[in-house]
């Protein structure tokens, strides 16, 4: 039969191979993964105050030129249901197609 994987020489040398083989390389990845966003930040923000130079610029200069047009985001259509209610939990997942919402019903006194 094999060991199972709680025993103590398993855990001991996971723990080896932790330490002196993937410790180090995950090292060098975040290093190289903090100057890669280093890099991606220094482009974000010269993109941004180009942007707010170009915002700045007189009117006189623009004239000729026709305005860029924005691109604007569609919401999402939700498609029809036919009155029914899809009711999602909290990670989105499907609880019950057919659900109607209780509603306390009116009572009438005589």
């Amino acid at each position: 039969m094999a060991k199972s994987v709680r025993s103590k020489s398993k855990i001991k040398s996971r723990n080896i191979l932790r330490k002196t083989l993937f410790g180090p390389r995950e090292e060098e990845r975040i290093q190289r993964l903090a100057a890669k966003q280093v890099v991606e930040a220094a482009t974000v923000t010269e993109t941004e105050t180009a942007a707010k130079m170009d915002e700045e610029a007189p009117d006189a200069e623009m004239e000729g030129t026709e305005k860029p047009t924005t691109l604007h985001r569609r919401k999402r259509r939700t498609p029809s249901t036919n009155g029914r209610v899809v009711v999602r939990n909290k990670k989105g997942r499907v609880l019950s197609r057919n659900s109607v919402k209780w509603v306390k019903q009116p009572r009438f006194k005589k």
